[in-house]
C-alpha cells in the first residue's frame, strides 16, 4: 500500500469514527463474541471497539453492514499490526502451532485471522520460505480472502498452486488428521474448479491422504490412555472408516461411541 492509499485509508477510518457507535470488549468472554456481537450492532451503523490486546487499550472501525470476517480482518489490521511484527522464522513457528488446534464449529475464530494474515505475509515477503507452510493453511488463507481482497488471495494463489503440485505428486504437504477433513475436501474443491487436475486424479489423491489418515495407529486412543477421543474425532473417524471399508476402525469407533451414549445417560439419569 503506498503512502497515498494508507493516508486515504486512514481518513476513511477517522471519517467513521465520528458516526460509529462504541462498543467495548469488557463483558465479553472473548474477543470471537464481541466480533460477533459487533457483526449484530453493524447492521444498522458503523462500530468502534475498545479492546486490550496487550497492556495498552486500542480500537477499532467497521462500516455499516460489515460481516463477521471483515470485522477479524479490521481487528488484524488496525490493531494486531501483523505485518510490522514480521519475522519469518517466529511465523512459522506460529503457524504450526495454529494448525494443531481443533478448527471451531463455525470456522470463525482469532486462531483463522491470524493464520490467514501469517501466511499472506510470508508468501508475500518471502516466497522462498513460505514453501515451508502447509498446502492446507495456504488453502485456509486464500478461502479466507477471496471474499475480503482479491489482491490478498491472488498473492497467495502462486504460492498454493505450487504446493498443490507437491501435494498431487504424492508428497506429504500437511499433517494427515481427522480435525483436516474439512479442509482437505475444501483443497480438493480447489484442485478440481481451478482446473489444476481432473477430477479423477483429485478423487484418488484424496482417497490415498484419508488412508494414511485412517492407517495412524493413534488415530482412536486407548481407553486407558490420557488422551481421549472426543465425540466429533469419533464421529469423523467411523464415517471415514466406513467410507474406506475399514472394519478395525469402524468397529472401535462405534464402541467408542455407544460407550460414552452409555456414560452420559448415566450422568443425567
Amino acid at each position: 500500500m503506498s503512502k497515498t492509499d494508507e493516508l486515504l485509508r486512514q481518513k476513511h477510518l477517522n471519517d467513521l469514527k465520528k458516526e460509529a457507535v462504541k462498543m467495548s470488549q469488557k463483558g465479553y468472554m472473548n474477543i470471537e463474541d464481541l466480533w460477533s456481537a459487533m457483526e449484530r450492532v453493524a447492521e444498522n451503523t458503523p462500530v468502534i471497539a475498545t479492546v486490550m490486546p496487550g497492556i495498552e487499550e486500542k480500537e477499532f472501525v467497521v462500516e455499516q453492514g460489515a460481516s463477521y470476517r471483515q470485522i477479524a480482518q479490521a481487528y488484524a489490521e488496525q490493531v494486531c499490526d501483523i505485518d510490522d511484527k514480521w519475522n519469518l522464522n517466529d511465523t512459522l513457528i506460529q503457524l504450526e502451532h495454529l494448525e494443531k488446534l481443533p478448527p471451531e464449529p463455525n470456522g470463525k475464530s482469532y486462531a483463522e485471522m491470524a493464520e490467514a494474515n501469517l501466511v499472506l505475509n510470508a508468501v508475500k515477503k518471502s516466497p522462498e520460505d513460505a514453501k515451508k507452510i502447509s498446502t492446507l493453511q495456504l488453502m485456509g488463507a486464500y478461502n479466507y480472502f477471496a471474499g475480503l481482497n482479491n489482491e490478498a488471495a491472488d498473492a497467495i494463489k502462486p504460492s498454493l498452486d505450487a504446493s498443490v503440485d507437491k501435494y498431487m505428486s504424492g508428497n506429504d504437504t500437511y499433517p494427515p488428521t481427522l480435525y483436516n477433513l474439512h479442509r482437505m475436501n475444501l483443497l480438493h474443491s480447489y484442485i478440481f474448479h481451478s482446473g489444476l487436475y481432473d477430477d479423477e486424479k483429485s478423487e484418488k489423491r484424496l482417497y490415498q491422504a484419508e488412508e494414511k489418515i485412517l492407517q495412524d495407529p493413534d488415530l482412536l486412543a486407548d481407553p486407558d490412555s490420557i488422551v481421549i477421543p472426543t465425540n466429533t474425532e469419533l464421529h469423523l473417524a467411523y464415517h471415514l472408516a466406513k467410507k474406506h471399508k475399514n472394519t478395525e476402525v469402524e468397529k472401535e469407533a462405534a464402541r467408542q461411541i455407544a460407550k460414552n451414549k452409555t456414560q452420559d445417560s448415566l450422568i443425567k439419569s
